[in-house]
């Protein structure tokens, strides 16, 4: 039974390649499909696969674009951070810088260490009186001193005892090296 169904569809096949037409749509048919699988799927498959490895490389080249960017701006800022890691050489330096001014320091308090990435912090709270012209310039010189300062909070009041002196509260974050 199973031979002669091979045999009949054997026959069916042969008589239909004799009919022109159909021979030339089995061709066109053969053809498109030896070419589908012969050339297009595999060169597919490494466009795909160069698609890919182009996507990682271009991420990688992002990432050390990046990196370079910030060990720029690391140069930029290198010198600035103090050679120890020392909270009471941050200290004296900011008691140095008020000395320069003749603000009056009512109070002084360095709080712990705080990790701001591979940074220490040293928070300092302060307390000063004095003329805003004063305060004025020790402001500038946190801004422009040698070491990194930021100035966390201030918050400027009159004296009670009035006269023009101000009373300045301020945070002061140190960064260590």
């Amino acid at each position: 039974m199973q031979g002669e169904r091979v045999s009949r569809l054997a026959a069916d096949i042969q008589r239909r390649l004799h009919n022109p037409l159909q021979l030339r749509a089995f061709i066109v048919v053969a053809l498109l499909a030896g070419w589908y699988l012969a050339a297009y799927a595999p060169i597919a498959a490494e466009i795909d696969r160069a698609g890919r490895e182009r996507a990682h490389d271009d991420q990688h080249l992002s990432l050390a674009r990046d990196v370079e960017r910030l060990r720029g701006e690391i140069a930029k800022y290198k010198r600035r951070l103090p050679k120890s890691a020392d909270p009471n050489d941050c200290v004296q330096y900011v008691l140095g810088g008020i000395r320069k001014t003749s603000l009056k320091l009512n109070r002084f308090e360095p709080q712990p260490l705080r990790k701001h990435g591979p940074f220490a912090v040293l928070p300092i709270r302060m307390e000063l009186l004095g003329a805003y012209p004063d305060m004025d310039a020790l402001l500038a010189w946190i801004e422009t001193n040698e070491h990194i300062f930021r100035v966390d909070s201030v918050s400027v009041q009159p004296h009670l005892g009035g006269h023009g002196i101000l009373v300045m509260q301020m945070t002061l974050l140190g960064v260590l090296g």
